[in-house]
């Protein structure tokens, strides 16, 4: 969440961290999956995602507040 939260990253610089090590902590998720325990540490993979969830929710409501939705 401190990615999330940094004021000094662009949104773009952001979801890239994000994604990087979502793909690293899958990759480490699925070497332990097949019986290679390299460091023997628990998966982050859920914090990430959340994190990863909070940036979308953040952009979200940004978007509804900067009054570019149409009315229907």
């Amino acid at each position: 969440m401190g990615v999330v939260g940094d004021p000094t990253l662009t949104v773009e610089a952001k979801r890239s961290i994000l994604m990087n090590w979502a793909w690293t902590e899958y990759l480490i998720d699925q070497a332990t999956n097949e019986g290679m325990p390299e460091n023997n540490r628990p998966s982050r993979l859920d914090e990430v995602e959340q994190a990863l969830l909070a940036l979308e929710r953040e952009l979200a409501a940004d978007r509804g507040n900067s009054g570019t939705r149409k009315a229907a």
